[in-house]
C-alpha cells in the first residue's frame, strides 16, 4: 500500500508512507527520486514505468501510480 503526500496548490510529491512486503524497499527508493527531483503526481502518471512480471506487479496496478491515479481524482 502507498499513500502519497502532495501540495495540494501544485500535486508536487512531499513525502509518503508505504506498508508492504520486500517490494517496500523499492518503493521507498523510487517515492525518494521523486521528492528529490520535485516531480509531481501528473507527471508520475506521464512517465514511462518498466515492470518486471516475476518480481513487481503490472503497470496497471503499480501501487505507485495507483495511489498518484487516487490523489489527482481529488485535485480536481
Amino acid at each position: 500500500m502507498v499513500k502519497l503526500i502532495v501540495a495540494s496548490d501544485c500535486g508536487m510529491i512531499l513525502g509518503a508512507e508505504v506498508y508492504g512486503g520486500a517490494s517496500t524497499g523499492e518503493l521507498t527508493n523510487a517515492i525518494g527520486f521523486l521528492i528529490q527531483n520535485r516531480v509531481t503526481v501528473k507527471q508520475l502518471l506521464t512517465m514511462q514505468i518498466g515492470t518486471q512480471p516475476l518480481l513487481t506487479g503490472s503497470p496497471a496496478a503499480y501501487p505507485l501510480v495507483k495511489a498518484a491515479e487516487v490523489i489527482v481524482k481529488k485535485m480536481h
